[in-house]
């Protein structure tokens, strides 16, 4: 009766963990089709004819016009063409350009970061954080507005305070005004994948050419070109990667949307060999070069 009882439940186990495998996978494949596609001689004939259809132009465009800042934006359908063509062909060419830009133009921004990973087996639930972020000195403040984890603010400069981030915790200690930590330390790992000292578009970019750059050299890359893609209401190509399932890659398949506008990834997200999503950050609401002070990033002004 035992070991009936033991078969029935290996067996009926087997049945519903494979169930769940799929309602996940469905539920990812859900999420990237919601985003609406996007027809390329629409998106052309909008650039074109500089219409709001598809707001190819930075919302700022105007500031950035009259303080005579050069906008990171694709405003010509030669230059938009452009793009669509690395996408097509060459992906580590237009992260490398997009580098390029971004070193060039941008100097700071604030953003709405939608992030949700997988962290040591277990499905994390989706955050949603609002950032500043300023790259000279490399700065940044994060306030958690949905599903805060052990901390629910923090901010970090590098090379001061000790190079250390400081942090308010929830729970228990939440009566603290702050703490310090290194921003590698275990609590932090336990946390998230990617820590502070890893933030932001550049060094989210950089991170990706190298993974592609390593693929490519060791002949383990495959790119492919998904389409025109309108995520969340901006025009973005949207780019996919398949690698072998073996450690030293972060992951078997990442899909990028490249936003045509920014000129950068707005969102990543990455699946292992069993379709399982690992990881997805998205930025939205995303504006750049705001003249954010190094003062700004005053632990007092942010109440720790």
């Amino acid at each position: 009766m035992k070991k009936t009882v033991q078969r029935n439940v290996r067996r009926y186990g087997s049945i519903l963990a494979g169930m769940v495998l799929i309602v996940l996978s469905t539920a990812v494949a859900k999420e990237e089709v919601r985003d609406k596609p996007i027809q390329e001689a629409v998106l052309l004939a909008a650039v074109n004819n500089q219409r709001a259809t598809y707001p190819i132009s930075l919302p700022m465009g105007a500031e950035y016009r009259a303080q005579d800042r050069t906008p990171p934006t694709a405003t010509t359908e030669e230059q938009v063409q452009h793009i669509m063509d690395l996408a097509r062909t060459d992906h580590i060419a237009l992260l490398e350009w997009a580098v390029g830009n971004y070193e060039k133009n941008v100097h700071d921004y604030t953003a709405t970061l939608v992030k949700q990973e997988r962290i040591k087996g277990k499905l994390k639930p989706q955050q949603t954080i609002s950032v500043w972020f300023k790259e000279a000195p490399f700065s940044l403040v994060m306030k958690w507005r949905e599903n805060a984890g052990s901390i629910d603010k923090l901010l970090y400069v590098e090379g001061q305070h000790k190079n250390q981030m400081i942090v308010h915790p929830t729970g228990i200690f939440s009566w603290l005004r702050s703490v310090k930590r290194d921003p590698r330390c275990k609590d932090a790992r336990k946390a998230t994948l990617r820590t502070c000292d890893q933030f932001g578009l550049h060094r989210s970019m950089n991170s990706l050419l190298q993974v592609y750059r390593q693929a490519q050299k060791k002949g383990d890359l495959q790119m492919h070109y998904l389409g025109l893609f309108e995520v969340g209401r901006r025009p973005c190509v949207r780019l996919e990667r398949h690698l072998p399932d073996r450690k030293e890659y972060p992951s078997v398949r990442m899909v990028m949307d490249f936003d045509l506008g920014y000129l950068a990834p707005v969102s990543v997200t990455s699946y292992d060999a069993k379709g399982r999503l690992l990881s997805r950050y998205r930025y939205a609401n995303l504006k750049f070069n705001n003249g954010i002070s190094l003062a700004y990033f005053n632990p007092r002004l942010h109440n720790l």
